[in-house]
């Protein structure tokens, strides 16, 4: 039968609870021990993020980052490194960069995809000062190829966190496979079924199966795979959320996924007429882990020419099977965690003809059923967790999010600001499997914009889940 448990989140985790593996409901014990006053510090007035990463791409022959700084001069540090991390946790590149207040600035890294097909074909992008993570985007490195013959290019977007032997497809490819698998499942040739139905995904069937054959399990026997596939609206990097009315302006960025936060503010002017501003923004993040199982009828061997953004070639090779249905001999277990956080906050709302509203909703959800849903309004803020398990081949953790703020100001101004955080997290177990495959462990980046002790908090709160079962991460 399903579990669940849902709990506020008063504070940050103590450090003794990191010390060392602790029972799952001993923690939240401990945690509803905590005194009222542990979250002060995060209670504080938030501000905005010192460095938001609002795009990434392959441009010019590089790795093109580009970074929007905060307006607040006083917030940001003198120099910054931008670091990128294999798929294995190594440092590929590091170069250093002086923040410009308010501004965007591009930074371009020429030896991050050198040999990502090394790296399980994934990245992390960090911006990184001191000890503390600025800002923080795993990415997934795919191929877009044209044409059978034709070469392949390589190509980035926002990924997930995961134990190394999960593989990760996009939303698209995912529900590709889905159908395709239920037309052939008896004699299932993955890349060329992809290549002949959706020719556009097929850079990506070959990425899976050349991470598919690293670990190809037993000739002959049943072997399974735990696939991922996260998903974020708005996609990409996000987007800005500025825009401007007579004497009003609203700020802020949103994405990717369910992170955003918003600033509306109207101008106060002697003898002036009502004036204001308003926004409404709604976002999702969302990631599916399945067992993936099949039996190996015969290989395929390919070799694929990648155009590297240096201008070389390398040519792949790819050994790709033929599968049949199987059955592992066991159900998976999957144990879920999420949180949602809030903040909320709204300034000369009382003044004669001012209006100033604030909302922020949260909703986390497994496999479609809502598990908690917070409201915060003008001023208050929430900060809740809760933890569910259920079982089969497929399971998915969600956070749906709607900010809203509004404005209108006359002789003296008003404001009105948003934000929110959230953190997904999956560990499922089979436990038929051979080990390093009986466990897994799918994680969404800590999505927040509410600055740098937040996202540190939610950091802590993955790292506490896994560790129940001795599984380091590093989200």
């Amino acid at each position: 039968m399903p579990r669940r448990f849902m709990q506020g989140l008063h504070g940050l985790v103590p450090s003794f609870l990191r010390r060392g593996p602790l029972p799952l409901l001993t923690i939240w014990s401990l945690i509803l021990a905590l005194p009222a006053h542990a979250g002060d510090k995060e209670s504080k007035e938030d501000r905005p993020p010192v460095a938001t990463i609002v795009d990434v791409a392959i441009e010019n022959g590089a790795l093109t980052a580009r970074i929007l700084w905060t307006e607040r001069t006083g917030d940001l540090p003198d120099k910054v490194k931008v670091v990128t991390y294999s798929g294995k946790g190594d440092v590929l590149e590091s170069a250093e960069t002086r923040p410009m207040p308010g501004r965007t600035t591009e930074m371009k890294l020429f030896k991050s995809l050198e040999s990502p097909w090394d790296t399980h074909w994934r990245l992390k992008l960090r911006l990184e000062h001191d000890e503390a993570v600025l800002a923080s985007q795993p990415l997934a490195v795919t191929l877009d190829c044209k044409g059978e013959d034709d070469e392949c290019e390589l190509v980035v977007s926002p990924g997930l966190e995961t134990t190394p032997r999960v593989v990760q497809v996009s939303e698209d490819l995912d529900e590709a496979l889905t159908l395709l698998g239920k037309e052939s499942p008896d004699n299932f040739d993955m890349v060329k079924q992809v290549s002949e139905k959706f020719p556009e995904l097929r850079g990506e069937a070959l990425v899976l199966a050349h991470q598919v054959s690293g670990h190809p399990g037993q000739p002959g026997g049943c072997n399974c795979t735990w696939v991922s596939t996260p998903s974020y609206q708005p996609v990409g990097a996000g987007r800005s959320l500025h825009a401007t009315a007579r004497l009003s302006e609203r700020s802020g960025w949103s994405g990717p996924g369910a992170k955003h936060w918003m600033n509306a503010h109207a101008k106060g002017k002697f003898l002036s007429s009502v004036h204001g501003i308003e926004g409404t923004e709604s976002g999702s993040t969302q990631v599916k882990l399945d067992l993936a199982c099949r039996k190996t009828l015969y290989t395929i061997d390919k070799y694929v020419r990648i155009l590297l953004p240096d201008g070389t070639t390398y040519v792949l090779h790819i050994v790709h099977s033929v599968d049949g249905p199987c059955s592992p001999g066991c159900t998976p277990r999957f144990d879920h965690q999420g949180r949602i956080t809030g903040v909320t906050s709204v300034g000369g709302e009382h003044r004669p003809g001012n209006r100033a509203n604030a909302h922020q909703t949260g909703r986390y959800s497994v496999d479609g059923t809502t598990l908690m849903e917070f409201t915060a309004t003008q001023g208050e803020s929430f900060d809740r967790i809760a933890t569910h398990t259920t079982s089969g081949f497929s399971t998915t953790g969600r956070v749906d999010s709607t900010g809203y703020v509004f404005v209108r100001g006359r002789w003296k101004s008003a404001s009105a600001y948003v934000a929110n955080g959230h953190a997904v997290s999956i560990h499922g177990e089979a436990p038929c499997l051979p080990d390093p495959d009986k466990e897994s462990a799918a994680i969404m980046p800590p999505g927040t914009l509410r600055g740098i002790e937040h996202e540190e908090s939610l950091r802590q709160t993955i790292k506490d889940f896994f560790w129940q079962w001795y599984i380091p991460v590093y989200p």
